[in-house]
């Protein structure tokens, strides 16, 4: 893993009794350190009160920029000399980001991290770190996000019908096409086997994400070989979810609401991409591995191509700003946001840790019991390949999706040709 690689020349190790005073420069003078957080929820519930309490002369002045927004906020105040000490965006943007010399190098201050704590250094999960490295090898901040993608299915559902897991796509749509037939749903009603985000809005992760599982690869650039065995499966796949009725007809303008709310409240028995913080929603109106549970890491991947099958993760890291004046500073608030309670709250709370000893946490696996069935997808999910021109990449798959959805008896294997094409036009 390219993070401990960085780290090999490391040889002297000091264990200290305490994260935060471990071989801290102490200094009189007051320093202030700005983080923009990409969601209100992933602001530790005590504001940094034991930072404070460690580091007196630590000031966070702690601020809420969406996700969505934040690259492109950061890009302009960093252009005239402002901004945030630390900014929390989607890990697709650290490449554009690190090529503008827009980052800053924090290697040297997380082997010091190493050289004071060993032992709680690698209790972070590999994305922790592998999200916040470059291409360059720059260790650039840090990813807290350690939640794996997976696909859930109704339990009782698939019981009652005497189906197992649906560990391949071919295992999805034979279960599928049991339920339509079953009586179990109505369509009347709005129920279908499966739902899906169809729509424009969100993020090409969840096109990507079955696309992955099916074997799929990239060029060395980071475009998708859509014009591939796993590409076609994949376009193939959205024309027969659509020709054999398995989703809603209004699929196609769907979002993640749509998705989730038809899963959680009855109208669908299968989901994919789905979030651990989307299984806590799950918990709440039904029972984990009674009425529902989640396929094993890798699934469902394409029949005969298990070996193939790749899990990725999309996460939100820190990123510390090159204009930082403070990268001492920086460091210590980075290890407050990944200290093993403060991160256990936010985990509880909102979005799991990146820390294995958070998902093998007794209190944790009690609230929330899938993350024992996801632990090995979250060791082994790695970060997505990303292309310089991302956006676009975005909007090419998009359009494939929506087109195979919208003409289910077209030949997949012409259409996968036709957006390849697009795609190998971006290099």
């Amino acid at each position: 893993m390219k993070n401990r690689a960085i780290l090999l020349f490391v040889v002297f190790t000091l264990l200290a009794p305490s994260l935060f005073a471990a071989g801290a420069r102490q200094s009189d003078e007051q320093v202030t350190v700005t983080v923009w957080f990409g969601r209100e929820d992933f602001i530790p519930r005590d504001r940094f009160a034991a930072l404070s309490e460690r580091y007196p002369h630590i000031t966070v002045q702690a601020e809420v920029v969406p996700l969505e927004d934040a690259a492109t906020e950061f890009m302009r105040y960093h252009a005239a000399g402002l901004g945030p000490d630390v900014f929390q965006t989607f890990q697709t943007m650290v490449e554009v980001l690190d090529g503008r010399n827009m980052l800053y190098d924090m290697s040297s201050y997380f082997d010091q991290w190493y050289q004071e704590d060993p032992e709680d250094f690698n209790d972070l999960i590999p994305i922790a770190l592998d999200a916040a490295t470059t291409s360059r090898g720059r260790i650039v901040g840090i990813n807290m996000v350690g939640g794996a993608l997976g696909m859930v299915y109704r339990k009782d559902w698939f019981d009652r019908l005497g189906l197992s897991a649906p560990l391949t796509q071919d295992d999805v749509i034979n279960a599928g096409i049991r339920l339509r037939d079953s009586g179990l749903l109505s369509p009347a009603q709005g129920q279908y086997p499966i739902a899906l985000i169809g729509g424009r809005q969100p993020s090409e992760i969840w096109i990507k994400d079955r696309f992955w599982l099916l074997g799929g690869s990239h060029t060395d650039s980071g475009l998708p070989i859509i014009d591939s065995d796993a590409g076609v499966q994949l376009i193939e796949f959205y024309q027969t979810v659509m020709r054999e009725r398995l989703v809603d007809p209004e699929v196609i303008a769907w979002g993640a609401g749509q998705k989730r709310g038809a899963f959680i409240g009855g109208s669908a028995a299968m989901i994919e991409g789905i979030g651990w913080h989307v299984m806590t929603a799950m918990q709440q109106e039904l029972q984990y591995r009674v009425n529902w549970a989640v396929v094993p890491a890798g699934s469902p991947y394409r029949e005969g191509a298990k070996d193939e099958a790749s899990l990725y993760m999309d996460t939100y890291p820190y990123y510390v700003s090159s204009n930082t004046q403070h990268p001492e500073a920086v460091l210590r608030v980075l290890q407050y946001l990944a200290d093993s309670e403060i991160s256990k709250e936010v985990g509880l709370r909102y979005q799991p840790a990146a820390r294995l000893s958070f998902m093998q946490d007794s209190e944790v696996l009690q609230r929330s019991p899938w993350i024992a069935d996801m632990i090995d997808a979250a060791m082994i999910s790695q970060v997505p390949p990303i292309h310089a021109r991302q956006d676009e990449v975005h909007v090419i798959l998009i359009d494939m999706m929506q087109e195979a959805l919208q003409n289910p008896n077209a030949d997949p294997g012409q259409m996968a040709a036709k957006y390849q094409r697009r795609l190998n036009a971006l290099d």
